[in-house]
């Protein structure tokens, strides 16, 4: 959010958006697929 963008409204519509828990449910989900890609590369290595 303070990286300077081409597009300000853009950032200003999201910084209204995000609460305490928008920003919560956010980040739950992204260590949700992150945990899934580690799942799969280690599915991929282990079959090496």
């Amino acid at each position: 959010m303070n990286i300077e963008a081409r597009y300000q409204e853009i950032k200003d519509e999201v910084a209204r958006a995000l609460n305490r828990e928008k920003t919560a449910e956010i980040l739950g989900q992204t260590k949700q697929i992150y945990l899934w890609i580690l799942e799969k590369l280690q599915e991929k290595l282990s079959t090496r």
